[in-house]
């Protein structure tokens, strides 16, 4: 077992580096075509705007000063959600984060806006589509849980991943880097709590309670 996760740790190490070589290599070589001068921010193309995207992607790419949010991209002609009673709506998000806005990542490719990489929040069913379309133009994909809604769809995307030797392939599991997972794995990989044969994870939201 304990070779199993060692194996397992140095594949992901591996992949880690190859991910920090791309990253390096497309958003900060100086040796990229026509670039005359070292490029120090990631351009961000966003896909799908709601709740989750507005509360959560949106203000962090704002935030972040290697990132410029590039463009925006819904279908939608009414965003709303039950979970956010202030939504804005795209001209509205247009002017907050000074970015274009388009139906979808085809058109906001076709309008020759320049991106270096896509961030998938739109709904589920569309994740292979948008993923498609962003690793066959060739940029770099940070792609929301679930990565697709059927095993087949999964598949294909993964080939396209493999075939994309230049782009970077993400599923937002940043829930691995908490510190009670982190301790989780150190006390398998440990041997503590002896051999695991199922695991089940649960996230759970608990009501606020105000004191």
């Amino acid at each position: 077992m304990r070779q199993v996760w060692r194996m397992r740790a140095i594949r992901v190490a591996a992949r880690g580096q190859r991910v920090l070589k791309l990253c390096r290599a497309r958003f900060f070589s100086s040796s990229l075509a026509g670039a005359s001068e070292v490029q120090s921010v990631a351009r961000i193309a966003v896909v799908g705007c709601g709740w989750w995207t507005q509360g959560w992607h949106l203000p962090h790419l704002e935030r972040n000063p290697g990132a410029v949010i590039a463009g925006l991209c819904d279908p939608s002609q009414s965003l709303t959600s039950s979970l956010n009673p202030d939504m804005l709506q795209l001209p509205q998000l247009q002017e907050k984060y000074d970015a274009p806005a388009f139906s979808s990542l085809q058109d906001l490719l076709d309008a020759g806006v320049e991106v270096d990489g896509v961030l998938i929040g739109s709904n589920h069913a569309s994740h292979y589509d948008v993923s498609k379309v962003a690793l066959e133009a060739g940029l770099h994909v940070f792609c929301e849980k679930p990565m697709t809604t059927n095993v087949d769809e999964a598949r294909r995307l993964v080939q396209l991943v493999d075939a994309a030797t230049d782009s970077v392939f993400m599923v937002n599991n940043t829930a691995n880097w908490r510190e009670n997972t982190m301790k989780a794995t150190k006390l398998i990989e440990a041997g503590r709590i002896g051999t695991v044969r199922k695991r089940m994870v649960m996230l759970v939201k608990l009501p606020v309670v105000k004191i």
